[in-house]
């Protein structure tokens, strides 16, 4: 404390002396007086900057935080729109819901394709579930019938209806949902679709009574009907069996095929040259192509397949499936059994299945020589034959000569059979004969990308130009992806920006 005196008395002193004392001698001076940890030339502006600079955190942090939330909210909100946009259907985005739901996870197109996409989407777990899921396809089935009858109200559900249903179901392998509905219409205590028409009938008389509150109507009918017995008027005949056993032998499930077949008969139902189709092709989806050509030889009755065309549509099934296993020596035994002891002769599929054998096994020429004989025979050619054909020369790079089987696939006149549609390239056509044929986007496919397995650019930038010109076709994105890694590999990426420019990465914003 004395020390503090003296100094102030000596800061004093000197400034009383001093005309004009100086601001540096004062602070100089007077800073005697402070504790000797501060330093004395600190003013103190570090405080002022780490609470100016707590605050500015804090304020970037929640500046960053509403801005990130804004844009979180404008991108679900576009995502949002894209999505009310692209499904119209609202049973679709439920479904959709439920997937995403079961999966923990949106659904979007990053993490699935459009075929996982629908098979995920509407799976059904429980019996119930499944119940309800028919129950709501029929009712949507009877609408759109009324639409297209313009009735304004609603007809009885028939069993065409069931039968289309159950032919969706076949169609899509959706075997759970096809066995639901094959059990609504054998088992006679499952009333289902007959109060569901009873429903339908309800709407119906409320429709001719407008002066009633709808609700009081319909329940004052469901009091009048509680009492009323219900009988089974819709029952299953030999076309319900038929589809059920379609479904199994698509899949390949030959024991639960057989065993529907088995409680056809003890039904008292005669089965037709349909029927025993469906248990061979059972037989060759299983990969048995030897027990089903025993099963046509003699299980089938004489009589049942007597037309040749019922005939060769077995003996094309098996034919087939030898192919697919690339048993080429049961093939051509099959085939002399079918021309000798049967007197059948080769049709456009018998011919696919042959090149189709010949290319898995490596015999290229074989196949090409093929192609070129039902050209001399004018037989109509599927095209299934020669996209099968065209990649095996673009493997072992004879590019030369897969143009010329183009040229001749292409010749003005000739008969053709398209195997895939036009719309989708993995749906397959009717199968109709044509002399108009046209190549369109799945045939360039093909070639484009067999050009690009020979390692031949030029040549594929060659056909892509002649599908934009000539036949006024818009490349895929699988055409855009083949040209752009073989231009990549090759170190061309100056000629395939010259050709395709940003349509690749276009496409595959907008697929």
């Amino acid at each position: 404390m004395n020390r503090i005196i003296r100094n102030l008395n000596r800061s004093i002193y000197l400034i009383s002396n001093s005309s004009k004392p100086s601001l540096s001698l004062i602070r100089n001076y007077s800073t005697s007086y402070i504790a000797d940890d501060v330093d004395p030339n600190d003013n103190f502006d570090w405080l002022n900057k780490r609470s100016t600079k707590k605050v500015t955190s804090v304020n970037d942090i929640l500046n960053q935080n509403k801005s990130s939330t804004i844009q979180q909210q404008q991108q679900q909100q576009q995502q949002n729109n894209i999505d009310q946009s692209e499904i119209n259907d609202e049973s679709l985005k439920s479904e959709i819901d439920k997937a995403s739901t079961e999966w923990n996870q949106p659904i979007d197109r990053a993490n699935l394709t459009l075929s996982t996409l629908v098979r995920v989407c509407g799976k059904l777990n429980t019996d119930q579930e499944r119940h309800d899921h028919i129950v709501r396809k029929l009712e949507s089935i009877i609408n759109a019938d009324n639409d297209t009858n313009n009735q304004q109200e609603s007809s009885d559900i028939t069993l065409d209806h069931c039968h289309q249903l159950l032919r969706e179901f076949v169609d899509r392998t959706q075997i759970e949902l096809a066995e639901q509905l094959f059990r609504m219409l054998t088992t006679t205590k499952d009333t289902t679709i007959e109060r569901l028409n009873i429903k339908l009938q309800q709407e119906k008389q409320h429709h001719q009574q407008q002066t009633q509150n709808k609700k009081q109507y319909i329940e004052k009918q469901r009091e009048d009907n509680t009492s009323n017995l219900i009988f089974k008027c819709i029952k299953a005949n030999n076309l319900t069996y038929k589809l059920l056993m379609e479904v199994y032998s698509n899949d390949g499930l030959l024991d639960k095929c057989m065993e529907v077949f088995e409680q056809m008969i003890g039904r008292h139902m005669i089965p037709d040259a349909e029927c025993y189709l469906i248990v061979i092709r059972g037989y060759t989806r299983a990969n048995k192509p030897d027990d089903a050509l025993a099963y046509f030889n003699r299980k089938i009755p004489p009589n049942v397949l007597s037309h040749p065309t019922e005939q060769l549509s077995a003996l094309n099934e098996i034919i087939g499936c030898y192919a697919r296993l690339g048993n080429i020596e049961s093939l051509e035994q099959t085939l002399k059994y079918m021309t000798g002891t049967v007197g059948l002769s080769y049709d456009s599929f018998t011919f696919q299945h042959m090149i189709d054998a010949y290319v898995k096994c490596g015999d290229i020429r074989q196949a090409v020589s093929l192609l070129y004989l039902m050209d001399d025979s004018n037989v109509a050619t599927t095209t299934y034959s020669y996209h099968r054909v065209f990649e095996a020369l673009g493997r072992e790079a004879l590019v030369g000569q897969l143009f010329r089987l183009f040229e001749l696939m292409n010749r003005p006149g000739k008969p053709m059979i398209e195997s895939y549609l036009t719309d989708d390239f993995y749906q397959r056509g009717e199968f109709k004969v044509s002399n108009q044929w046209r190549p369109n986007i799945a045939t360039f496919n093909v070639l484009i990308e067999a050009c690009c397995r020979a390692q031949d650019l030029e040549k594929a930038f060659e056909t892509l130009s002649s599908m934009q010109t000539n036949y006024q076709l818009t490349p895929s994105s699988e055409i855009y992806s083949s040209l752009e890694a073989l231009s990549l590999k090759q170190n061309k990426m100056e000629l395939y920006n010259k050709h395709c420019g940003d349509q690749f990465h276009i496409i595959k914003h907008i697929d």
